[in-house]
């Protein structure tokens, strides 16, 4: 079993170099790595030089910018039996990481993608609130037990289902992982999650402010507009404010106008996703959850 590791990149440079290295130190070594450089300057070609006598880089550089398209361009170069995205601030602490990870696939041919844990630099989960327990993935179920950079996934799911949608992502900034593991659960592929497949980044919200808050809405935004794409009744949507909503009428109360605004933003983004889509999305359904 081959991985392919293809991994969007813009505006980093010492962020890359890490995870790099991180590979270096993987007990599994049949892996390839497929660098889709977005930068309009050559700060990575030292990088990707340095790296491709240790294991096998191809390095892509496309016209266009956008997380989808890096995937997807990726996708099509790749040649491994299993694919995943790592972000370019992401590592893999663990050693065995893609040890495990193929030897999972390899002992369960029915499973057509594995999904894993991710946490930062101190042990603390990192974006989603991931369960400690293992678990089959459903419609329900998935948005807190998978993440892009967290997918290892079959080539043939892809083959069956297509890529990654180029209409999620900027400006929506978020929600094309997850509408790629629905429409695999509506294909009828089994997608398991395994908490001991941990990948390591870092968290993203450290500070309630201005550029946190932005991001929290434009990955809400993201959110909402996946939900709409793919079927999800009003009472789904409604379901998922009520959290940030609920903590930010607390962060309010107590004072805390910063973190009131970031919840707030979080809450408004996945309305506006959900009810204001774009022409692609599907008719909304207004049903029990």
């Amino acid at each position: 079993m081959r991985l392919s590791l293809v991994i969007p990149t813009v505006g980093r440079t010492v962020e890359p170099q890490r995870l790099f290295q991180s590979l270096c130190a993987q007990t599994f070594t049949d892996f390839e790595m497929i660098v889709v450089d977005q930068n309009r300057d050559q700060r990575l070609a030292e990088l990707v030089e340095r790296f491709r006598s240790v294991f096998p880089v191809t390095h892509l550089r496309p016209a266009t910018i956008g997380a989808s398209h890096a995937r997807n361009l990726g996708l099509r170069a790749a040649s491994g039996d299993v694919i995943t995205f790592p972000d370019d601030d992401c590592w893999y602490g663990d050693r065995t990481l893609l040890e495990r990870v193929a030897a999972t696939l390899a002992a369960r041919p029915r499973l057509a993608a594995v999904t894993g844990r991710a946490l930062d630099e101190h042990g603390r989960p990192c974006q989603l609130r991931w369960p400690a327990r293992s678990a089959t993935l459903n419609r329900l179920n998935l948005w807190r037990m998978a993440v892009e950079f967290t997918m290892f996934v079959r080539r043939e799911l892809f083959e069956a289902i297509g890529d990654f949608d180029e209409n999620l992502g900027p400006p929506w900034s978020a929600g094309e992982g997850s509408d790629l593991l629905i429409r695999a659960l509506n294909a009828g592929f089994r997608i398991e999650y395994e908490p001991d497949l941990i990948v390591q980044h870092p968290n993203p919200v450290t500070a309630y402010d201005e550029g946190a808050r932005r991001r929290a809405y434009c990955y809400s935004v993201g959110f909402g507009r996946t939900l709409r794409k793919n079927g999800y009744p009003v009472a789904t949507v409604a379901y998922h404010c009520a959290r940030p909503a609920g903590a930010a009428l607390v962060a309010l109360l107590l004072g805390r106008h910063r973190q009131a605004r970031y919840y707030w933003g979080a809450t408004r983004g996945k309305i506006r996703g959900f009810f204001r889509p774009g022409p692609d999305a599907k008719p909304m359904r207004a049903l029990a959850l």
